[in-house]
């Protein structure tokens, strides 16, 4: 997609130049036996091209892992000579239902991270924008199938068509300060609400926002009881210091530019979250103390 005043900003744009610069010069600075791993969150239906451009992209530069050998790659028991790519959805927004078919018949599976409070409201677009995305770009998402979550019937087909469903937290408002029980229940009880409904096991959780400011000592220790793995919002490389609790992720948008695509899969962009990789790494070692 080139840069549209009414989907970019100024930052999309500086991005967009970066990216196109850095990546001609040096490549996306991802090394062998690395995996890249992206979360998308709205893909609106009239993105979808811009979706299959994103996605070819990946295909000339990666190896895509499905959800199912992510513990094999934790283990060090794939092929280190490939670079891999492992696509993950955020809030599951009915507007991923393309996108993942799509995906899926092309054999790539994802994971999709789902918050039960929303899929169970009473009204969707209202729990939407008050506890997942408040600022909202009208001229990107305008449909209904912005605003509503995919329903448990629809989950129950994506999971048994290889997908797999990973707990974003009850209701989306996981901070640090919350009181015992509501962390409690955005963690715990969230897990049981999907198994509950799914009939499947979930062993992966999504911390929101900003993994540093939702996740303090209490839900540390609640994820690493209760899940196999953490998929966190700090960028980073998944094969240094490989850690199930601790997967580095990269935001990307179906409405993004190429040259911004590029910026945020790059190694620059992974520089970028130095202090924050190293202020969660802390958080962990000392909970093991």
């Amino acid at each position: 997609m080139r840069f549209n005043r009414l989907y970019h900003t100024k930052g999309h744009f500086v991005k967009t130049i970066i990216g196109n610069v850095y990546t001609a010069i040096f490549g996306l600075g991802i090394s062998k036996g690395d995996l890249l791993v992206l979360n998308y969150h709205s893909t609106p239906e009239k993105l979808h091209q811009s979706f299959i451009k994103q996605i070819t992209y990946l295909e000339n530069k990666f190896t895509f892992l499905n959800p199912s050998d992510l513990e094999e790659f934790m283990k060090g028991k794939l092929d280190e000579s490939k670079r891999y790519v492992l696509l993950t959805f955020d809030d599951g927004l009915l507007n991923n239902l393309k996108t993942i078919k799509y995906l899926n018949n092309k054999g790539v599976y994802s994971i999709l991270f789902v918050v039960p409070g929303f899929i169970d409201s009473e009204d969707g677009k209202a729990f939407y924008i008050k506890n997942i995305r408040p600022v909202i770009n009208a001229n990107i998402d305008n449909g209904n199938e912005d605003f509503v979550a995919i329903n448990w019937d629809k989950l129950a087909e994506l999971y048994k068509n290889g997908n797999v469903i990973g707990a974003h937290t009850h209701n989306h408002i996981l901070t640090k300060d919350l009181d015992h029980n509501s962390i409690v229940d955005e963690i715990v009880n969230c897990k049981s609400i999907i198994e509950s409904k799914l009939n499947c096991k979930v062993e992966m959780f999504c911390s929101p926002n900003n993994t540093l400011m939702s996740v303090g000592d209490l839900a540390l220790k609640l994820i690493q009881d209760n899940y196999k793995f953490h998929f966190t919002t700090i960028p980073g490389s998944n094969s240094v210091h490989k850690n199930s609790l601790f997967i580095k992720r990269v935001n990307v948008e179906s409405f993004w530019t190429k040259g911004a695509f590029k910026f945020a899969l790059s190694k620059v962009e992974r520089n970028r979250y130095k202090n924050e990789r190293s202020t969660y790494e802390k958080l962990i070692e000392n909970s093991k103390k």
